[in-house]
């Protein structure tokens, strides 16, 4: 199953400078940390998912939602507070056990019945205090406890183990490590504080002005890998092979095979996708920016749903 697009809208006030922050998900772009598939860690087999360390929403509220076409979003806030409107429980289930990654990518979720995927949820919850942000530029701990939410009001129970997937391996196109037209080393200065010299901080991080443009200035590598394992054209875990550090400014243009719909939260067939009027992501990766993805096979984390209930309601 490919990823599901929906939004995360966090508020303006929230809304961070670096390109660490989830765009639009409806883009497939994921934007925070190191993803796991930039590391090689091999966890027992079916280890258990420990609970969400105790910390625990003060007050929160979900109910069924059974509207038609309304959009699916979730919005971490300051203040403590957290919304999901029209979600999913795989999607909240991607974001609450997404860890150093923001939203963990489906296939690294294993089993569960079906009306995870069907029954949508609206969720209004709030924190004791201000939950800040970290140094990734999101609210994480509001994730951990959207974790303990979910044990608790669906009865989740879930554990960790280590499978041979068929992954991508992200290495240098060119034999001689040089890159694309589209892709160079990063001047900006993107640090926390650091001034803004001639609207320097206005290009950092990651924009997409529209569909199959992604635009991003002082980036680290690990933001690219976490992009691409989240896009349909990779639908696989993506290990950074490049060797590349540092930050970089690059410009993907590219043919995106989904587009959003003309129905609120949903999505269809780029009717462009396969004419040949631009390349795909794929090709754009290599072209452009000098990367390549090579297929292989690797352990990677799952994450294993063993125990799923429906909805307690609310008391």
């Amino acid at each position: 199953m490919q990823d599901r697009p929906f939004r995360h809208l966090p508020s303006r006030k929230s809304r961070p400078r670096s390109g660490t922050l989830l765009l639009a998900l409806a883009a497939a772009f994921a934007v925070a940390g190191t993803s796991p598939g930039a590391q090689d860690r091999t966890p027992p087999a079916q280890a258990p998912v420990a609970a969400a360390s105790g910390a625990a929403f003060e007050v929160a509220s979900i109910t069924q939602n059974k509207s038609v076409g309304q959009m699916r979003n979730f919005q971490a806030l300051p203040s403590g507070r957290f919304t999901a409107t029209n979600m999913p429980l795989r999607a909240l289930i991607r974001l609450a056990y997404g860890a150093n990654t923001l939203l963990l990518p489906n296939v690294q979720i294993v089993g569960g019945p079906g009306w995870i995927d069907t029954d949508r949820f609206d969720i209004v919850a709030k924190a004791a205090g201000e939950v800040g942000p970290d140094a990734a530029g999101a609210r994480q701990q509001l994730f951990v406890m959207l974790r303990t939410l979910l044990e608790a009001r669906f009865k989740l129970k879930a554990h960790t183990e280590s499978r041979e997937l068929s992954i991508f391996n992200l290495v240098m196109a060119k034999k001689d490590g040089a890159l694309g037209p589209q892709m160079t080393r990063s001047t900006l200065d993107c640090s926390p504080g650091a001034p803004d010299t001639q609207g320097a901080k206005r290009r950092c991080g990651v924009s997409s002005p529209g569909p199959g443009v992604v635009i991003a200035g002082g980036v680290p590598i690990s933001l690219l890998v976490g992009f691409l394992q989240l896009s349909p054209d990779v639908g696989r875990v993506v290990r950074d092979r490049t060797g590349l550090t540092g930050a970089f400014d690059l410009r993907i243009d590219y043919v995106p095979p989904l587009l959003l719909g003309a129905n609120p939260g949903s999505v269809v067939a780029n009717p462009a996708a396969n004419t040949g009027s631009g390349p795909t992501l794929l090709t754009a990766l290599q072209e452009q920016l000098g990367l390549k993805l090579e297929p292989a096979k690797g352990p990677v984390d799952v994450l294993v749903i063993d125990h799923v209930e429906a909805l307690t309601p609310d008391k």
